[in-house]
């Protein structure tokens, strides 16, 4: 089977497709999924160069490896993309609830994701904190693992809990086989990163299953949540910030019932699976014909 493109899924790769595809006499095309790193090592570097497009998973992304010497002209965008129909709102908070042993009731407000220093975690229990001494009823479910096993991470968050007196409303919930459990669990999902996240994908897959999200307006965040979901965007590392705008969302099926609904919208309009296959497929046929 004759190829008319060499393309590679992330920067790694980068060096084996391109010599790949310089063998094969056919363009290359390599996606960036994350910020260049500190040093580009040479067989990286020597690959991109030789990329004939590049694809960013956001305009932020984008920036970053224009900033090290990859032109903007051959970088074209494409939000990463989710198939909707495997993150569903549900009809019920109550069976996710029971499946995965939190509250009954109250309002719930959860983080999915490695737990690591550098993803917000701790700034996301200080600022839950701060909610709970005027909301004495809610609850937070933590999902995830630390990096590498690392257990003394782990101790330390669940030490901050007890310091700060909410150890009985936080829930760890470690690894979750289905984040879509989680979400649909919930009344409000944080992502607190405290680096550059290059999109934020927990961002989609939560608002897909209708329920809004607060997030750290650093990196590629910003750019999924606009318009009238840009009011979940706080301050990263703040944890007063972060706890404003919990207070700000707490009364939200009450006050804007149909926020969920909105979300789920937001997500279909623009960043179904489908949409982003084509976006993709429209910069390979652009390379093979350039």
């Amino acid at each position: 089977v004759k190829a008319d493109v060499v393309y590679s899924n992330q920067y790694h790769d980068s060096f084996f497709g391109y010599l790949l595809a310089c063998l094969k006499r056919v363009p290359f095309v390599c996606h960036l999924r994350l910020p260049p790193p500190d040093k580009l090592g040479w067989q990286w570097n020597l690959g991109m160069q030789g990329a004939k497009q590049l694809i960013s998973v956001s305009a932020h992304t984008k920036q970053a490896w224009s900033q090290v010497g990859f032109s903007p002209e051959i970088i074209d965008v494409v939000h990463n993309g989710i198939d909707e129909t495997k993150f569903l709102p549900t009809e019920t908070l109550l069976l996710p609830r029971q499946q995965l042993n939190l509250p009954k009731t109250g309002f719930i407000v959860s983080y999915v994701g490695r737990l690591d220093r550098h993803k917000g975690t701790e700034t996301l229990i200080k600022g839950f904190a701060e909610l709970r001494k005027t909301n004495p009823s809610v609850h937070l479910a933590i999902a995830g693992i630390t990096h590498n096993d690392n257990a003394a991470y782990l101790t330390e968050l669940q030490s901050l809990t007890a310091h700060l007196n909410v150890k009985t409303a936080v829930t760890f919930l470690g690894h979750v086989d289905s984040p879509a459990q989680v979400y649909q669990a919930s009344d409000l999902v944080v992502l607190p990163s405290e680096w550059p996240e290059p999109f934020g994908r927990t961002v989609i897959e939560s608002l897909s299953c209708g329920v809004p999200v607060v997030a750290s307006r650093i990196g590629g965040i910003p750019e999924i949540l606009t318009d009238q979901l840009s009011q979940g965007l706080f301050e990263s590392a703040n944890p007063q910030s972060l706890a404003e705008r919990l207070q700000q969302h707490i009364l939200w099926r009450e006050h804007t019932p149909r926020l969920g609904e909105a979300c789920r919208r937001h997500v279909v309009d623009h960043f179904a699976l489908h949409s982003a296959l084509e976006k993709i497929e429209t910069t390979l046929l652009k390379a093979v014909s350039a």
